[in-house]
């Protein structure tokens, strides 16, 4: 197959990937049928629902258009379809009076968005190459492809792939084979478990080996997964705090986008070497953030237990703390800001040194020549020419 017939096709796969997405994400903005439950989602849920159907696949099309042989866009297109299509069954269940036709899709649509999860993992281990980085680690997605497998037997079989809508039976599901499909479902959570994390391994060897442009490509994808994770692992942490906690869920789903499109930046080398500042930003506004949360959760349980017998109210407790991370916002920044610097960015961090070194030595130096040389030694030192040379004008002259 020529490359133009790839694009073609990857367009025809891109338009059923976001079809599917769409459908399911207006199935829960719409009221389900009479005896049905309805879908509990809210809004900014359902926003980021619709950024990755369009996002994901837009992002893998534009990877096919440019390397139609590169298995990374297609995987994109495929997956995310395949992600949304359990949403989209669940959509029908809850929308159309169950029929035969009714019942298959909702079982196909079950075993696809299973099969996502699967290819997800598989889309990890290829990144950013579409091969493994030896045939070594053919395990790891062996595991995933298996544990998938595993359960998609077991949603195929299940008498009742949707639980919360009864009245939507599989229609060739098993009921007396209760013990058999619970062993085969543990089973393939196992293999799916072992083959994941087979896939960090191998996703922190393949960093570990990486030199130049796929360094850099993996930088992208890892940041994005990364701020993802980090997202989630705060809104579990403030969850004594409800307010934050929701803001902290809602930015998760919202930066679930992020993938797709790092991906394609890294793939495309679209600014790809911007990635380094990125990165040093992200770690010093993140590090600030933990603190400065850190310091308000803390502050306002401890100022509650100390203001208790004096007043039942916690308000005060609450002023007390945003006051502390207001005045503590300034100077936490600029030591993140110096560590990240000491960490990320060390050529920039020595030579600020260095020249502020050379400027309290310059307010001492009264000989010229030794001037120049102090000169000629920081330059040297911090910007490390092929050579330096320094040139001096003597007084009254044009020499």
């Amino acid at each position: 197959m020529s490359d133009r017939q790839l694009v073609a096709l990857g367009w025809v796969a891109t338009a059923i990937s976001v079809a599917v997405g769409v459908g399911a994400v207006a199935f829960l903005l719409i009221p389900p049928r009479p005896g049905a439950p309805g879908a509990v989602v809210g809004v900014v849920q359902a926003l980021s629902d619709a950024g990755f159907v369009l996002i994901s696949p837009l992002m893998g099309m534009l990877i096919i258009r440019a390397l139609p042989r590169n298995p990374i866009g297609w995987m994109f297109v495929v997956v995310s379809g395949l992600l949304v299509s359990g949403f989209f069954g669940d959509g029908l269940a809850r929308h159309l009076e169950p029929t035969a036709l009714i019942e298959w899709i909702v079982v196909l649509a079950s075993i696809g968005s299973n099969i996502g999860l699967g290819g997800l993992v598989l889309l990890i281990a290829y990144f950013p190459t579409g091969r493994l980085i030896s045939q070594r680690w053919r395990w790891a997605p062996a595991l995933v492809v298996l544990g998938s497998l595993s359960q998609s037997a077991y949603q195929l079989a299940a008498p009742l792939p949707l639980a919360d809508v009864r009245d939507v039976v599989n229609p060739i599901g098993q009921p007396g084979w209760g013990t058999f499909l619970e062993v085969t479902s543990s089973a393939g959570g196992v293999l799916i478990l072992a083959g994941v994390a087979g896939t960090l391994a191998l996703l922190i060897q393949r960093i570990r080996r990486a030199r130049g442009v796929e360094r850099q490509q993996l930088k992208w994808f890892t940041l994005a997964a990364a701020v993802i994770a980090s997202l989630l692992a705060l809104a579990a942490v403030t969850g004594p705090l409800p307010e934050i906690s929701d803001f902290f869920w809602s930015a998760a789903l919202t930066s679930i986008s992020l993938l797709p499109i790092a991906a394609a930046i890294g793939i495309l080398r679209y600014r790809l070497f911007d990635i380094d500042l990125i990165i040093k930003r992200t770690v010093a506004y993140g590090a600030l953030t933990v603190v400065l949360i850190g310091v308000y959760v803390v502050g306002v349980l401890v100022l509650q237990l100390l203001l208790e017998p004096f007043t039942r109210q916690g308000e005060l407790a609450v002023a007390g703390s945003t006051l502390a991370v207001a005045a503590l916002f300034q100077p936490a920044r600029r030591r993140i800001q110096r560590a990240v610097d000491r960490r990320f960015d060390r050529a920039r961090y020595d030579a600020a040194g260095i020249m502020a070194s050379f400027s309290s030595r310059l307010r001492d130096g009264l000989d010229l020549e030794s001037v120049g040389e102090e000169i000629v030694a920081t330059i040297a030192e911090t910007m490390r020419p092929a050579s330096v040379k320094v040139w001096l004008r003597k007084a009254g002259t044009d020499q």
